[in-house]
């Protein structure tokens, strides 16, 4: 009996596609979540350990650990690229974004408060420090017009040393300090003493 050779497909079309290891787990699947594609990659335990996604708004990358909690993430919604780290618990611990001002890096502490931003926008780079109730406590800045550190406390007051923008309180015009001056402000942003 002659042997009748039948050529491969060369398309497959199908709403869902599931990939068995040897022992008949799922150890991947290529679906439709949504109104996108969505690849998971499962470990031998059976846990989504990775899912790469298209939604709407862009793509998304989750990272999973061995108990399915997602630790990573990466995303392009909106052409915005954040990378987003969470810790064991599930609470987000770092953030990283790249947007239209400029990137931010933010560190949060175990409860989730944002405790250190790194920023550059238009007017420079700048780095704060806050405290666990996410109040700023220290700022360092670098513009154009100088540097300034700025050091606050629980009550809003501040120290400003390097150039900040103050109003004068004789002519009432708003003007750029020497990076050589400290100003002490009240909680309501009111020069209360300054020198030189």
């Amino acid at each position: 009996m002659p042997q009748v050779t039948v050529p491969p497909n060369e398309v497959i079309e199908a709403r869902r596609f599931v990939l068995k290891d040897k022992q008949g787990r799922v150890r991947a699947e290529l679906s439709m979540v949504g109104d996108g594609p969505c690849l998971g990659l499962n470990d031998a335990n059976g846990v989504r350990r990775a899912e790469v996604a298209l939604v709407s708004d862009g793509p998304f990358l989750t990272l999973r650990d061995g108990n399915g909690k997602s630790r990573a993430t990466l995303s392009a919604l909106g052409d915005v690229p954040v990378l987003n780290l969470f810790d064991a618990a599930g609470k987000p611990g770092a953030a990283l974004g790249v947007f239209s001002p400029g990137p931010v890096l933010d560190l949060r502490d175990a409860r989730g408060a944002s405790c250190v931003a790194l920023a550059i926008d238009a007017a420079g780079p700048r780095l704060s420090l806050g405290s666990t109730d996410e109040k700023p406590r220290a700022a360092l800045a670098v513009r154009d017009e100088g540097p300034v550190l700025v050091l606050y406390d629980r009550d809003g007051c501040s120290a400003n040393l390097g150039t900040v923008d103050v109003q004068s309180s004789k002519t009432s015009r708003q003007r750029w300090t020497s990076a050589a001056s400290l100003h002490l402000l009240d909680k309501d942003g009111r020069v209360v003493w300054s020198a030189p």
